[in-house]
């Protein structure tokens, strides 16, 4: 499921730039998955931190997981934008948790027990 056109993708990139500032919506920057995966290292290189929220079933998908982990990997603080409105609170990549194996892509992880989704 792309959370692109579903109306808390519109208010998350609202919290974030109300809460953390400027921000580059993912929506409309890559045309394909192979396009991303050709682009988001350059991306990755231009970014001071890295914000995500997960689907109405509480999922994010395997390039979210990927944008998340690489992040986190270059020392970048990573954000998490809850579903109720509340702001977003920075986290570490282990609050996700990889889904019954990461059978699916767009379904591989969900916030670990006790964080607020």
């Amino acid at each position: 499921m792309s959370t692109y056109d579903t109306p808390f993708y519109d208010r998350a990139i609202s919290l974030v730039e109300q809460h953390i500032g400027a921000c580059l919506p993912a929506r409309g920057m890559f045309v394909s998955n192979e396009h991303w995966l050709k682009t988001w290292p350059g991306v990755l290189r231009g970014l001071s931190s890295v914000a995500f929220f997960v689907d109405e079933e509480g999922f994010v998908g395997r390039g979210v997981h990927k944008e998340v982990h690489d992040a986190h990997n270059k020392g970048l603080p990573v954000w998490f934008v809850p579903r109720d409105g509340s702001a977003p609170t920075k986290v570490h990549p282990q609050v996700l948790v990889v889904w019954k194996g990461g059978e699916s892509w767009r379904q591989y992880a969900r916030i670990a027990q006790g964080e607020k989704a």
